[in-house]
């Protein structure tokens, strides 16, 4: 039972530390391509 409630945590600190990685990554990934387009189409 003890093991239990230690390994409870751990994953939700596993996985919401991995959803913020995948959504800073997202939105980084956005900004880049906003960006990218921008120079493009010549507005700097």
């Amino acid at each position: 039972m003890a093991k239990k409630n230690v390994l409870l945590p751990m994953l939700m600190v596993v996985i919401s530390s991995w959803l913020l990685n995948m959504v800073l990554t997202m939105g980084l990934m956005i900004t880049v391509k906003n960006k990218n387009d921008k120079v493009s189409k010549g507005e700097c």
